[in-house]
């Protein structure tokens, strides 16, 4: 049976949603932290474009596992900053328009199976 762009984003979603609850574990200092990047990162798309936030993703890998899953997960769904820049504006805007897509099921999913991050007033 043949899926839809929005069942395989949501599918694909899962899978990436599932490893970041994997990598932080109930009670570590990590707890939290990948629904914070997944709540923030459709909006961060929405203001900043789609190659700045690769561009911050990427940079911020270096210093955070979290960021090296997302920039993975979405250079494997397609979205790279190199192949971005030389694409015309109505392929740029196409593209930015399918990561929003996806990012949003991340979000959900994020939102469903990982807990926020307590910020120490015992709410989170």
């Amino acid at each position: 049976m043949t899926k839809t762009r929005s069942q395989q984003h949501s599918a694909h979603a899962l899978v990436c949603v599932r490893k970041l609850k994997n990598r932080e574990p109930e009670g570590s200092d990590k707890e939290g932290e990948g629904r914070g990047w997944l709540d923030s990162l459709p909006g961060f798309i929405l203001v900043n474009g789609l190659i700045a936030s690769l561009i911050k993703l990427k940079q911020d890998s270096e210093k955070n596992e979290v960021a090296g899953i997302l920039l993975t997960e979405l250079n494997t769904r397609g979205f790279e900053a190199i192949a971005l820049t030389a694409s015309d504006s109505a392929t740029y805007l196409r593209d930015q328009r399918m990561a929003l897509e996806y990012v949003a099921w991340l979000k959900r999913w994020g939102q469903s199976l990982l807990k926020k991050k307590d910020n120490g007033n015992g709410k989170p």
